[in-house]
């Protein structure tokens, strides 16, 4: 019997460059958190080579629209594909950020996948608005190719959040 299904292992290096190395080589999907920007240009050669030999993309995430883009630039440059995301604790400004990384990655002629994700909340129901709010706009906007809602709720309410929006977003 064939596979029908498979779980892909996204590995989130926070460490310095030798694990990242090491670890790639376990990832589907690698995502190091401080880098490549902070490091040396030869570290993030060295991880740009290693995601390449590999076959595997690279999750890219920043504070900031600008950032992203140019990161996600130097990744496609080196010949690795990328998928891209903000991270940030308030929405409002995190829906500014992702409609301006939408327009820098259309500019420069990228085509990567933009990972829509949502800050935890205080509250349930601040987490309801928030992520309706923030993924609702995005999504009826045409921007986004994946969803992550980081929250304290129970796994299957999240999931229902995240199926919920997606369902009156119309995707």
């Amino acid at each position: 019997s064939g596979e029908t299904s498979r779980l892909a292992l996204l590995a989130r290096f926070e460490c310095g460059k030798d694990l990242v190395l090491e670890g790639v080589s376990s990832a589907d999907l690698a995502c190091w958190a401080d880098s490549p920007e902070p490091c040396s240009e030869e570290a993030g050669r060295a991880y740009a080579a290693a995601l390449r030999a590999r076959g595997i993309p690279a999750l890219v995430e920043a504070p900031a629209a600008e950032a992203a883009a140019a990161l996600e630039a130097k990744l496609r440059a080196a010949g690795v594909p990328t998928l891209v995301s903000l991270r940030g604790e308030a929405p409002g400004a995190l829906l500014k950020e992702y409609r301006l990384l939408a327009a820098l990655l259309a500019r420069q002629g990228s085509r990567a996948p933009i990972h829509l994700r949502v800050p935890r909340q205080a509250g349930e129901e601040a987490q309801v608005i928030e992520s309706s709010l923030l993924l609702g706009a995005l999504l009826c906007d045409g921007i986004g190719d994946s969803v992550q809602l980081d929250s304290a709720q129970a796994p299957k309410r999240t999931l229902q959040l995240a199926y919920n929006v997606l369902q009156g977003a119309g995707v």
